[in-house]
C-alpha cells in the first residue's frame, strides 16, 4: 500500500526456540493436565484479541466425545474468567475445558503446544490484529496443525505453508464444525517441506543473521 516504504523494508524472523516435542502424554503428565483424550487449545495471555470467547463458545457448540479437551494455557483476561465460571461452568466441572490461568513459562508454553493434538489461533478480524502470531511458529515447529482464523498473516500464512486449516471464526456453527474437523483429522496431518522451512527461517540463529 506504500511502494516508497515496501522498497526499504525486509522480512526478518520472529524469533522462536526450536524445541523437540515429547509425546503428547508425557507432556500432559508433565503439566499436570489428563493425560487422555484429543486436545484443542491455545497458549500464551487469553483474551478477546485473540478470540479466546469465540474459541470457547465454538468448542461447547461442537459435536464432540466427552473425554475431547479444550486447553487454555496462560494468564485469562477478566472476560474469559467470567466466560468460564458462567457459560462454560459445566464444561470446566466435567473437566472438557482445562484452564491453566496463570503465567507459564517458555518450557511451559512449548509443552503445552505439545500436549495440543490442534494449536487453535482465532484473533478475528475485528479484534484489530492483523500481524504475526509467535504461537503459529511454535506449532509448526512442532509439526502440530494450527486451526485459525481465515483472515490476516494468520489465515495467509497457514494457507501459504501448509499449517493446517483456516476458517471464519464469526460464525460459530461454520468454528464448531472446524473445530471437530481438525480433531477428527489430527492423525493424518503431515508437515509440508513449506512448514519445516517456515519454522527453520524463524530460528534464533537466522533472526540474528538478518
Amino acid at each position: 500500500q506504500a511502494p516508497g516504504l515496501a522498497r526499504r523494508v525486509r522480512l526478518i524472523p520472529d524469533p522462536v526456540e526450536h524445541f523437540v516435542p515429547p509425546a503428547p502424554a508425557a507432556a500432559r503428565k508433565t503439566l499436570g493436565i489428563p493425560e487422555d483424550g484429543r486436545y484443542i487449545g491455545c497458549v500464551g495471555y487469553q483474551d478477546r484479541r485473540k478470540g479466546i470467547d469465540r474459541l470457547i463458545r465454538a468448542f461447547l457448540a461442537a459435536k464432540l466425545a466427552p473425554s475431547d479437551r479444550l486447553l487454555l494455557a496462560g494468564g485469562h483476561a477478566k472476560e474469559i474468567k467470567d466466560l468460564l465460571a458462567g457459560e462454560a461452568a459445566n464444561a470446566i466441572a466435567q473437566g472438557r475445558i482445562v484452564s491453566l490461568a496463570r503465567y507459564v513459562s517458555d518450557d511451559e508454553l512449548c509443552l503445552a503446544v505439545s500436549a495440543l493434538d490442534v494449536v487453535c489461533t482465532p484473533y478475528p478480524p475485528d479484534s484489530g490484529h492483523s500481524g504475526s502470531s509467535s504461537i503459529v511458529i511454535h506449532a509448526a515447529g512442532q509439526g502440530r496443525p494450527v486451526l485459525g482464523c481465515d483472515f490476516g498473516w494468520v489465515g495467509d500464512t497457514i494457507r501459504r505453508f501448509g499449517l493446517g486449516t483456516t476458517c471464519n471464526v464469526l460464525d460459530n456453527a461454520a468454528f464448531a464444525q472446524a473445530i471437530e474437523h481438525a480433531l477428527q483429522s489430527r492423525g493424518t496431518f503431515t508437515p509440508t517441506e513449506g512448514a519445516q522451512r517456515f519454522a527453520a527461517f524463524h530460528r534464533p540463529e537466522n533472526f540474528a543473521a538478518c
